[in-house]
């Protein structure tokens, strides 16, 4: 009976405990800084058509937002999904080419200076 007292109420905190950590989930919100566009300033706007367009700038400023995020996301698949045919040794010369470490090519062919092979060319 004594463990129960003590037990009892350790479970009906954890219980409420974990339902409010449950509803954690929500995205952060959008944040936006948003300004008159240039030169409306100039304009002799009154302070309601000022509020009107800061409010229609606020909302598709959010808008490009969200749709640049999903840009972004989209790049991150595409690239993932077109490193992932790589064998494992094309994506290790990947990283490799990627992080400047390009291996001495002793094959490659030697640029030649086109100025200098005409001016080889006119004193023949």
């Amino acid at each position: 009976m004594v463990r129960l007292r003590f037990v009892a109420p350790l479970l009906v905190v954890a219980l409420f405990g974990s339902s409010l950590l449950m509803g954690d989930d929500k995205v952060d919100p959008i944040v936006v800084r948003v300004q008159l566009p240039p030169n409306y300033k100039q304009l002799g706007l009154t302070p309601k058509q000022k509020n009107d367009i800061l409010k229609i700038r606020a909302k598709y400023a959010a808008e490009i937002q969200e749709l640049e995020q999903k840009i972004k996301d989209l790049k991150k698949q595409e690239k993932t999904a077109y490193e992932s045919v790589l064998t494992a040794a094309q994506k290790a010369r990947l990283q490799e080419i990627r992080n400047g470490k390009k291996e001495a090519d002793d094959d490659a062919p030697v640029p030649v200076d086109k100025k200098k092979s005409a001016t080889a060319k006119d004193k023949k």
